[in-house]
């Protein structure tokens, strides 16, 4: 089980839901979220690989390091037409739910 210190939730061309995950000088992004469990201040996201996360929910943002990364990622992709936006946890949860 993967335990980032700081996450964002990010979603790509209004579908996939992805867990972006980091720590003070790494990050990782899993393989789109597949189940998104709320329970006592924290969230198990389970994701396709098979790969789960847990965060605590006050601790949704980005350190400093992964959180340039990310804004990367976003500029990078919207050069070549990709849509990235970042969403809150809630949001996350309801279109997991959905989907």
């Amino acid at each position: 089980m993967y335990k980032p210190t700081s996450y964002q939730f990010i979603q790509i061309e209004n579908d996939l839901v992805k867990l972006f995950g980091g720590w003070s000088d790494a990050w990782q992004c899993n393989s789109g979220c597949a189940k998104i469990e709320e329970q006592d201040g924290k969230l198990t996201i389970h994701g396709y690989s098979g790969s789960i996360y847990e965060v605590n929910i006050d601790t949704e943002g980005l350190h400093a390091y992964p959180n340039a990364v990310l804004e990367g990622m976003i500029a990078k992709t919207q050069e070549l037409g990709v849509s990235i936006k970042r969403i809150s946890y809630q949001q996350a949860i309801e279109i997991v739910r959905k989907q």
